[in-house]
């Protein structure tokens, strides 16, 4: 394939043109140095002839006045003095006029000189003015030819002068028809260049509409890597301009390219197009992407080494929405690791059945030999700290357990707005929340308990990059902004993430984009941080489960997410989740943005909780929730631990529970075998569990236990509170009751 890639500057006529000009001006360089040589030198000439006749007249009037005041008046004047001194000084300024012209005064002064002494000898005054007339006709004759030679250098300067202005106008003339000669080229030249540029025009609008117009990301630049088109695809895709890119190099613009570079060298040099499928590279830094490219070589309309060699790459991304390869090693890597905790709890449990038969054991061999007083303490504590670490592995059981997910149509607004009230309870006074909701019903099918498990987890993620992340010294704090908007068509093709192949074909999709303007995420651990176990923040506190548990949730409800994130720019997450088919566009229902709209129905409390819960993700923000409630809540992810604290409560009464919250929900412990153990050791202790939906297979074994209250995920504030209400020891104090609001 052949393309013009610019105008030839370097055309025959404006080569003659140059030479033209080249040589008329270095003409007319040469005459106007000529020009101002011969003026300078008749000027310099005429300036010393003109100084020197002067002084040289002065000296010989000055001798011969001098010379008659002594002969013919009788002055007594020093001839030596008076005459000869001007003599002399004639002597030398005639020979520098000889040396400038061809006026020979010396035979006038030296008579002069001879006839001087003669004059002033003489005691008759006859022969005394004769000498002395005769001195006078050679100073006269002197002066004369001074002034006819004056005469003749003024006459060979004016014809100098003359001859200088024949030059100029000759001169002028030459500039005038030079400057003809290069208006008229010009005016050709441009007139050729506007016919080509237009025809030029012409291809390149055919090709950007080409380029524009398919649904690939079209890209083309020279052998050395310089973007020469960057079509509106590209931009979408890699987040550049058209402006911010051509003119770069791509393999400085797009890194991942650089491994591309011997593939793209060998398909421009070779002049064949060549195919390049399923090709793995990373956009942005961002997650892993699947592309098909077609290269195709351009060559420019010039020969041999002036042929400019470009190439153009059509880019389809054909990864698909849910990556799916990328999800699967997530959940097999879970199931792995969920597999290898419960087989170590099974594990455990077996040890300590044998070790609780050794204590056993110890404790009749104390009891018999009367010691048991001092050994009974020593076994229990034992007993109790093995069944503590039994019991370790099932918080991560249960977060890594693969979940059956109970989806049903759900408002994704209503969901937002659900998290977002119960975050605002939760987080940082010197934290802000804008959100901006859609403004129809945004109805998905979904699993809502793991749903909003996964929006928990990123806006909590948020919270953190605006408080415990930030540098010390660096004030807390920032804005939290969360949109629901809805992207079908047009905008699902010119969405980055989105396949450009198929696009079109894809149902609408719902977009959850949620953003802070916190410390960011370094691009060197971007593609880490949906690895089990992987973070960057207190190991003691943060397990490093979350994204990677939020990306199953996504991924197993039919969607998938992104990340663009830049150290202190912040960072965005987009959640897109497929639209619920058969449902219809226009809003059928008020939203309300009001994210503490159902505070009034909140009822508060004081009191002691015990909160059981193996959820890591659900039990930080359940816990801080209570108490914002006023509350003061024991947590506890270990239902041995759990069972000796309500035990030396009972005991000490130091402090006294007034309600266990129990959410056990995986591994080899369960909410039954702890309520079972509560009601064993008090009958009358209140309990209330954590349970996904009405249907809950475990809500009927725990009614048998003597459990009436249950709270379902997602749980609503108002309900979770007038739950807790039924076992709070009083009414808060007024202070306590006004929970600090938060600003959206």
């Amino acid at each position: 394939m052949k393309l013009n890639f610019g105008m030839k500057k370097n055309s025959s006529d404006m080569l003659v043109l140059y030479i033209t000009v080249g040589i008329v001006f270095v003409l007319i360089t040469v005459m106007n140095i000529y020009a101002y040589s011969k003026i300078r030198a008749m000027s310099s000439d005429y300036t010393s002839f003109g100084e020197i006749s002067k002084e040289l007249r002065h000296d010989l009037v000055s001798a011969e006045n001098n010379l008659a005041e002594i002969v013919l008046k009788g002055k007594s004047l020093d001839l030596k003095k008076h005459v000869y001194s001007h003599l002399e000084k004639a002597h030398a300024k005639a020979k520098e006029l000889g040396k400038i012209s061809n006026l020979k005064l010396d035979k006038n002064i030296s008579q002069f000189e001879t006839l001087a002494p003669e004059a002033y000898s003489q005691n008759n005054p006859a022969v005394k003015k004769q000498k002395m007339e005769q001195c006078s006709r050679l100073v006269k004759n002197a002066v004369d030819r001074l002034n006819a030679s004056d005469e003749e250098r003024t006459a060979l300067i004016q014809n100098e002068t003359h001859f200088i202005g024949y030059i100029y106008i000759v001169l002028i003339i030459g500039n005038i028809l030079a400057f003809a000669g290069i208006f008229f080229v010009i005016f050709v030249n441009e007139r050729n260049i506007r016919n080509k540029e237009t025809k030029l025009n012409s291809v390149n609008a055919n090709f950007h509409a080409v380029m524009q117009g398919l649904d690939s990301v079209l890209i083309t630049f020279d052998s050395s890597g310089i973007i020469q088109s960057w079509n509106g695809n590209a931009e979408r895709y890699f987040e550049l301009k058209n402006d911010e890119a051509v003119g770069k190099n791509i393999y400085e613009l797009v890194p991942s390219f650089k491994a591309l570079k011997a593939f793209f060298d060998k398909v421009i040099y070779s002049q064949q197009r060549h195919y390049n499928f399923h090709e793995r590279m990373h956009v942005n830094k961002g997650i892993l992407r699947i592309v098909d490219m077609l290269c195709v070589p351009l060559i420019s309309s010039g020969k041999g080494k002036k042929a400019q060699k470009a190439l153009l790459v059509k880019i389809d991304d054909v990864t698909t929405f849910a990556t799916e390869e990328a999800h699967q090693v997530r959940v097999r890597g879970a199931q792995l690791i969920g597999s290898g905790m419960d087989l170590v709890m099974r594990e455990s449990a077996a040890l300590q059945q044998q070790a609780e038969g050794i204590i056993n054991a110890v404790n009749e061999i104390s009891e018999a030999r009367g010691v048991a007083a001092e050994i009974t303490p020593y076994t229990s504590y034992l007993s109790s700290t093995l069944s503590e670490w039994t019991a370790l592995p099932q918080k991560y059981v249960t977060t890594l357990a693969e979940r059956k997910f109970n989806n049903v149509q759900i408002d994704l607004n209503e969901l937002i707005m659900y998290t977002l009230r119960i975050c605002l309870k939760t987080f940082d006074p010197s934290i802000n929340v804008e959100v901006s909701q859609n403004e129809s019903k945004s109805w998905i099918m979904a699993d809502p308990a793991a749903l909003s498990r996964a929006m928990f987890c990123l806006l909590n993620n948020a919270a953190e990059a605006l408080t415990e992340m930030k540098p010390e010294g660096e004030e807390p704090g920032g804005i939290i902004s969360v949109s629901v908007e809805k992207i079908s068509g047009e905008t699902l093709v010119s969405d980055r993430i989105m396949r450009f192949r198929h696009a079109v074909k894809e149902p609408p999709y719902w977009v959850v984009m949620i953003s802070d303007n916190g410390v960011g995420i370094p691009p060197e651990i971007q593609p880490s941080m949906y690895d089990l176990f992987f973070t960057t923040k207190d190991p003691e506190k943060h397990k490093g489960l979350g994204l990677s548990v939020v990306a199953n949730i996504i991924n197993g409800q039919g969607g998938y997410f992104d990340v663009n994130s830049r150290p202190g720019n912040g960072t965005v997450f987009k959640i897109y989740l497929p639209e619920m088919p058969g449902v219809s566009a226009e809003a059928e229902s008020e939203q309300t943005s009001n994210l503490t709209g159902d505070d009034s129905n909140i009822v508060y409390g004081q009191g002691n909780i015990l909160f059981v819960s193996d959820d890591i993700f659900l039990s930080e923000i359940t816990t801080r929730l209570m108490e914002k409630f006023g509350y003061s809540v024991i947590y506890c992810d270990n239902c041995y631990k759990a069972l000796n604290m309500y035990a030396d409560s009972l005991n000490t009464g130091d402090p006294v529970i007034h309600c266990v919250i129990s959410n056990l929900t995986s591994g080899s412990i369960r909410d039954a075998q702890l309520v079972s153990s509560l009601k064993q050791m008090n009958p009358a202790c209140n309990i209330a569990v954590l349970v996904d939906s009405e249907a809950d297979e475990t809500i009927a074994p725990l009614r048998e236990l003597g459990v009436n209250d249950f709270i379902k995920k997602p749980y609503s504030m108002p309900d979770f509170s007038r739950i807790l209400a039924q076992y709070a020891v009083s009414e808060p104090a007024a202070d306590q009751a006004d929970a600090p609001e938060q600003q959206a």
